[in-house]
Order: C-alpha cells, then structure tokens, then sequence
C-alpha cells in the first residue's frame, strides 16, 4: 500500500472500538467524508483510522485527550482506563478491537504482562512472563507489538523475532484550533521540501485574502517575555506582518488544514468537522482545493460534517472534479446498532446540480 494512486482504505471494518460493536463500510474514496448528527460516531472512525495508521501508538494518545481516566484504588493514583477504547466499557471481560480494510486487520486485546515488562520504549527485547500487570497486545499480519498502560504513558515492545509494524504517516486535524508547535513543525517540513505554497495559496484561491506569505516568527528577544512562535502573514497594504488569527478565525483553520494536507503525502488525513470556521460560500472552493491536493499528493482523506452546507460543497466539488474519488457516507443508528448510507458519485451529481439533500 501507498504506491502512487493507491489506497491505505479502500474499505474499513471497525468492530468493538468505543461505540462501535461492528461497522462495515465497503468502499472508501480518495476524499471521503462522513455525515450524520451529533453524537452518531463520526469522529469515532476517525480515531480508529488513526489507531490503524499508528498501529495502535494512539491508543494512549485518545485516552489522554478524552481525560479517561480511572482510580487505582491500591496505589491510590489515576492511571489510564484502557476500558474507554473498548465497546461497552465493560471491565470484567476480555474485550477486543479490529480495525482496518478487510485483507489487513489490525486487532487489539488487553493482556496480561510479564513483571519484568520495562516502562521505556526503546525498540525490542525479550521478556519473562510472569503475569503481573495489564497492557495490550497489538497483532498484524501475525505480528505482535505489545503496550504497557500501567501509568500515564504508553510504552511498546516486540519479541526479538518480529519486525516493527511499520505505521502509516497519518495526520489528524481536530474541529478546534490546532497546536502553533505543532504547526510549526509541518511549517518547518513544508519548507525543507518547498510545499509551502501548498498551504498559502488556498488562501487566495478559497478565501481571496491579499496574502504575499507566512512566517513563524516569536518574540524570544532578551527583555521581553516570550509569546511564543506564531503565524504572521505579510499582506498587500501593509508595512508590517499581522498575526494569521487576526484575519478571522477562518483563515487560520484553512492554513491549518492545507498545511497538515501538505505534509500527509503517500499517507491519511482525518478532518474532523471540515466546515468549522469556514463560511458556507467557500465551501465548494476548498473541496475542490482538498480533492486536488490529495489527488496531487497521494493523500486520502476522510473527514466529518453535520452542515448540509459543507456537503453541498463536496458534492459539486466531487462533479466537477472527475478524476478523483469522492464518497459521502452517512452514519445513522438504530436498535441493531451503527449502520451506513453511502452515494455513489453520480448520485453527487445529481445532488449537486439539483440541491438534493443527502445528509
């Protein structure tokens, strides 16, 4: 996988993550993005594509971001409750997750670990065991990685005689704002391979702002306190950059997402609620931007909405935008559980063209 105009996801299967008892999509797009209302289980998926990509890295990650939490009543300290990842929370069984296209599960089980288990991840070695702590192993491929979740940290180890899962680069950008180190850091990689444009020009293109470029600039002077690194942009007009946030909060989300497209070649980008910040009438230009970068760069993406707006938006992009793959899958829930209803492209079309409502 991850050969030019390949797919990481041509389809997915999720079964016993989170929310999630069993979840079929058969078919995903090079740009796929998944409607439903509040609460259905769209950024869900999103978390277990990552869990996927990552190999299972971001297990920890999520539980840290949601604050899942529990109390270890013998030593009287919160450690991580690795039961929030698995369908139902129920801690007296044996749970398990899969995750991943239909030919490449990635499962997930809670284990029991040797004593000797180290709490540093420094690659593999071998172990007695002598079962004494929790953890999960990991397996792909009959490969097996092993985590340790005892403490607030996530550590890896795997047997001498398995390889390293190798993990699919795979960025995720969340509905709020994103971190400026974290940005930093695409912006820095951006401009050792000379993309930077990638993330300036949908500035202009989608949003019409007189935009030269972006720095990130700080103020470390001596004598004065630090604010840290932010994103300044030189505009037309005026002798001295601004601040990025100071041209709306829409400018800067638009940044952000083309910048982590930017840097998410031959790998995934997970958008989660695409049409934050982002004003109804630039919905079809930034699609039509998504598409044409993902195509460019071998990046697929799947991201979340709940505005008809934005779906309206994919739509007409993904007419107009022939030779790319787009997909819009809604999650609805019943008494039986999460279920999809996908639209195939030429359904898109005819919604575009008409102003169906498909979400």
């Amino acid at each position: 996988m991850g050969e030019k105009g390949e797919l990481h996801l041509p389809d997915l299967h999720i079964s016993g993550f989170r929310g999630i008892d069993n979840l079929d999509m058969p078919r995903l797009g090079r740009v796929t993005l998944l409607v439903g209302e509040n609460g259905v289980g769209k950024t869900t998926v999103l978390e277990a594509v990552q869990v996927y990509a990552t190999r299972g890295i971001a297990l920890g990650e999520l539980l840290r971001g949601r604050e899942e939490l529990s109390l270890e009543e013998t030593s009287a300290r919160f450690e991580l409750d690795w039961f929030s990842l698995f369908y139902g929370r129920d801690a007296t069984s044996t749970p398990s997750i899969a995750i991943g296209p239909t030919d490449d599960l990635l499962n997930v089980s809670i284990i029991n670990l040797p004593s000797d288990f180290p709490d540093t991840d420094e690659g593999e070695t071998d172990y007695d065991m002598e079962h004494t702590q929790r953890g999960f192993r990991v397996t792909l491929r009959d490969n097996e990685h092993l985590f340790s979740l005892s403490r607030l940290r996530l550590f890896r180890r795997w047997p001498r005689s398995a390889e390293p899962l190798p993990e699919i680069d795979c960025k995720f950008a969340p509905a709020g704002i994103m971190d400026n180190d974290f940005l930093e850091r695409l912006w820095n990689k951006a401009g050792e391979e000379r993309r930077e444009n990638l993330a300036v020009d949908p500035l202009r293109t989608v949003l019409g702002l007189d935009i030269d470029d972006v720095l990130f600039l700080g103020t470390d002077r001596p004598g004065l306190r630090s604010t840290g690194r932010r994103a300044m942009a030189g505009v037309q007009g005026y002798d001295r950059r601004v601040p990025l946030k100071s041209l709306g909060g829409g400018a800067f989300r638009l940044f952000s997402i083309a910048l982590a497209l930017s840097n998410s070649n031959n790998g995934i980008l997970l958008l989660d609620e695409a049409e934050n910040g982002l004003h109804y009438t630039t919905q079809p230009n930034f699609w039509r931007t998504v598409f044409q970068t993902a195509e460019a760069n071998n990046v697929q993406v799947i991201a979340t909405t709940h505005s008809s707006d934005c779906v309206r938006g994919f739509a007409q992009a993904a007419a107009e935008c022939e030779d790319v793959e787009g997909i819009i899958i809604r999650l609805e829930r019943d008494d039986e559980g999460l279920y999809i209803v996908d639209y195939p492209e030429d359904e898109l079309a005819i919604a575009a063209e008409h102003n169906i409502e498909v979400r």
